[in-house]
């Protein structure tokens, strides 16, 4: 991480904790030519419109202050929603017993033997020292997969 993301990192911290709430991710980037920040939060019992819309007006006050950013750039707030990312140790704690979809930075090979892959969906399982396990479906033992090999992992919500 660099640039204005490591620069409004300890200003949504700071908003996102002031209103109670845990910061679950920060994303800025282009898309087109516009510039966005968009901040992911939580809480017990989940964030409302309300809740959002003040960390929004903190946080602006903040930035405005700062200035990490050079030039125009929108923010939105809002909560991470039912495929919530999953970044830290804690998260894969928390969340043990939850369907879960990780992607790995690239393959592994399966402790049982069998192809190397990239994806993997199954139950969360929680974490044994820095790996995080999952029972996926065929497996008689949950799939171990290093956290620093994680390049991405979200909540998988089955409708």
């Amino acid at each position: 991480m660099s640039g204005p993301l490591e620069r409004i990192l300890p200003l949504a911290e700071e908003a996102v904790a002031a209103a109670g709430c845990e910061l679950v991710d920060v994303d800025y980037g282009k898309e087109g030519r516009d510039r966005i920040v968009r901040v992911f939060v939580d809480r017990d019992g989940g964030v409302d419109l309300q809740r959002c819309a003040a960390i929004s007006s903190h946080l602006s006050g903040l930035l405005d202050v700062a200035n990490p950013i050079v030039g125009e750039y929108r923010l939105e707030v809002s909560s991470p929603g039912v495929t919530r990312p999953l970044k830290k140790p804690e998260d894969f704690l928390r969340f043990a017993g939850q369907r879960v979809a990780v992607r790995t930075f690239r393959p592994l090979e399966p402790e049982t033997g069998g192809k190397a892959q990239k994806t993997f969906q199954g139950v969360l399982r929680g974490m044994d020292g820095n790996d995080i396990l999952v029972d996926t479906v065929g497996q008689g033992t949950p799939v171990r997969i290093p956290l620093a090999m994680v390049a991405k992992a979200n909540l998988d919500v089955v409708f």
